[in-house]
């Protein structure tokens, strides 16, 4: 694109397909294309990847039939005649695919720290007075109670959570009966687990690569 005029070739050979301009900051096709008679789009197979009205629909942002029909009705001569049963398109399949939700959890905890949920935030772009850039939270799911703690670096995890242990146990005069923490390394290295199983504390981890 120069001085508002569009162009749009083959990536094969750099050939002329179809000329545009920009409007009010729309790029506009033009129906002519330079080469629109040396050409047959008609074919079933162009370039040797996709049918040729699938072709053109990924072209376009897989630009809907409907659209495109009207678009070859409006004299834009490189588009193939567009049948009316089409093979559908799997990337637009797919891209509607939605995970089926979550359902809300009726499960809490009975008591004070009975269950603790556990959390790492960072690297921050930007440090804290201190030079901290991480911030690691303790929610209580009895009380929804939770603790911060700003740390510099991401190894501080384990200290901080063994500090918070001591702290929260002899504060609330009971123990720590399970922790639940994403796959972290942080949470999953032999050192914190052995840490845990010497104090009797449930780990339990969330289900990787979901929102919940």
């Amino acid at each position: 694109m120069f001085d508002g005029k569009l162009e749009v070739r083959k990536a094969s050979d750099h050939s002329l397909v179809m000329r545009g301009i920009e409007e009010e900051r729309l790029l506009k096709l033009q129906g002519t294309s330079a080469r629109a008679k040396h050409f047959s789009y008609n074919s079933h197979y162009e370039e040797g990847t996709l049918p040729s009205s699938l072709l053109w629909h990924a072209r376009f942002g897989h630009l809907n039939y409907d659209s495109l029909r009207l678009l070859k009705k409006n004299d834009v001569a490189v588009l193939p005649t567009i049948p009316r049963k089409l093979k559908q398109c799997d990337a637009c399949i797919l891209g509607k695919h939605n995970k089926q939700y979550f359902h809300d959890s009726h499960s809490r905890a009975h008591r004070k720290i009975e269950l603790i949920h556990l959390e790492l935030c960072g690297p921050m772009p930007i440090p804290s007075t201190n030079g901290n850039r991480y911030m690691m939270t303790f929610i209580d799911d009895y009380t929804r109670m939770c603790w911060v703690y700003l740390l510099k670096n991401k190894s501080d995890a384990f200290q901080t959570f063994k500090n918070f242990h001591k702290w929260i146990e002899n504060d609330a005069q009971s123990h720590i009966g399970s922790i639940r923490t994403d796959n972290g390394k942080e949470y999953t290295s032999n050192e914190f687990e052995n840490y845990l199983r010497q104090h009797g504390i449930k780990h339990q981890t969330t289900v990787p690569y979901n929102p919940k």
